[in-house]
């Protein structure tokens, strides 16, 4: 219907993906990983690229699937232009403690956001090289990227968003490393300060970044989170002074040269 309309138009969709490692070596941890990434991806993935439900997930749950009509496969497996992707976590999973399911485990060591999600941009680089390497889209977009974190102001009055801005580097160098995979990346889209209000948390995580044009809640001024600083505070001093600056520009650079729109 789209293309109908619009005969040019870049038609695609979003899909909130991870990456699921196994806990351990073990075969119950490595079936428990395979199992939830069933839920998480494959469910959504297949039917997409291959024209099929995954075979374990029809297993599991074929008495309460809806019935699957003549064509409807057909119809979802129509080629689209690109594929979304959003990201914000993956995590470790284990075998359920009753050897049945799967539960997934904290990495130790593992920094978190504001709302308790483990830091992964690690995860971010898997989850691109796969779906590139099993789902072969035309082209791939991030089309959400981002973490909450809750707002310090400095002795200046001043949100500096440190652990944001580290966020972001490392997602971008992630990305980068995701390219010179030859992955179809040509998009990263962060996620933004008025996104969504973070739906059941309402005003209470601070999801986006802003500039320092726009005070984010409290009224501080915040330096835009996308590593290149503001007028009060140049890039060069920013991202030095956090030891992310040669990151930042190593990655964008990679990127900019795969015309991946940053």
């Amino acid at each position: 219907m789209l293309r109908q309309v619009v005969p040019k138009a870049q038609v695609g969709i979003t899909l909130n993906l991870d990456h699921l490692w196994p806990a351990s070596d073990t075969d119950a941890d490595r079936s428990a990983a395979h199992w939830l990434d069933g839920h998480h991806n494959r469910w959504f993935l297949g039917p997409l690229f291959h024209g099929a439900y995954p075979q374990d997930m029809v297993d599991q749950w074929h008495k309460i699937m809806p019935p699957v009509q003549d064509g409807d496969m057909e119809s979802i497996a129509v080629p689209i232009d690109f594929l979304g992707v959003n990201y914000y976590t993956s995590s470790l999973v284990a075998a359920g403690l009753d050897g049945e399911g799967a539960r997934q485990v904290p990495q130790a060591g593992t920094a978190r956001t504001d709302m308790d999600w483990e830091i992964r941009p690690d995860g971010l680089r898997e989850v691109l090289v796969r779906v590139a390497r099993d789902y072969a889209p035309r082209t791939i977009y991030i089309t959400e990227n981002g973490a909450a974190f809750p707002d310090v102001v400095d002795h200046n009055g001043r949100v500096l968003d440190v652990e944001r801005r580290d966020f972001l580097a490392a997602h971008v160098a992630a990305a980068a490393q995701a390219v010179e995979a030859k992955v179809p990346l040509r998009g990263y889209l962060v996620w933004a300060l008025l996104d969504n209000f973070e739906w059941s948390w309402a005003t209470g995580g601070g999801s986006g970044s802003s500039t320092s044009t726009t005070p984010p809640r409290n009224g501080h001024p915040r330096p835009v989170s996308i590593g290149t600083g503001t007028s009060s505070q140049p890039s060069t001093t920013a991202g030095r002074s956090h030891g992310c600056d040669g990151g930042w520009r190593a990655a964008l650079t990679l990127l900019s040269g795969a015309r991946v729109q940053v």
